[in-house]
């Protein structure tokens, strides 16, 4: 299951890399790490792109749904939000990271990353996360108030 989800991924990355940078208003360039924690870079920019394909927004409600069920948080590992601090700590530089999640339809959503703790909690998760045993992983969970579609 890993594998596949991986490669989607890659494949998703390779689908979108376009159209990120012309939301982005700046040409986008993919990462060669494969271990990398974010998929894109520019100038002063970093985005990761998470292909969530069962999640819907609602436009007349304004709001997330995972296989029919409200959700009020999207998340993504914590290891890229201390990447982005670490970042800009050592190169004394004011970077800006995103994390964007493509949804159905095709859209796109981001969240800024910032230090709000208003924006976002931490959770500490353990689960198989398409492995075959269980790992244990900080994550933070973005709420859905926070997060903006990108046009």
């Amino acid at each position: 299951m890993f594998i596949e989800n991986y490669l989607e991924g890659k494949q998703s990355e390779k689908n979108s890399i376009d159209d990120l940078s012309k939301l982005f208003k700046c040409e986008l360039k993919q990462q060669d790490d494969v271990f990398s924690h974010f998929d894109f870079y520019a100038d002063n920019i970093f985005v990761e792109l998470k292909t969530r394909k069962d999640i819907k927004y609602n436009n007349y409600t304004n709001q997330f749904c995972f296989k029919d069920t409200l959700i009020d948080s999207l998340i993504f590992d914590a290891v890229k939000m201390r990447s982005a601090y670490q970042y800009n700590k050592r190169n004394k530089s004011n970077a800006d990271f995103y994390i964007v999640w493509k949804i159905h339809d095709n859209r796109y959503f981001y969240w800024k990353i910032n230090w709000d703790k208003g924006d976002y909690y931490l959770k500490r998760v353990t689960d198989k996360f398409g492995h075959e045993t269980d790992r244990t992983r900080d994550i933070i969970y973005v709420h859905t108030r926070a997060i903006r579609e990108l046009l």
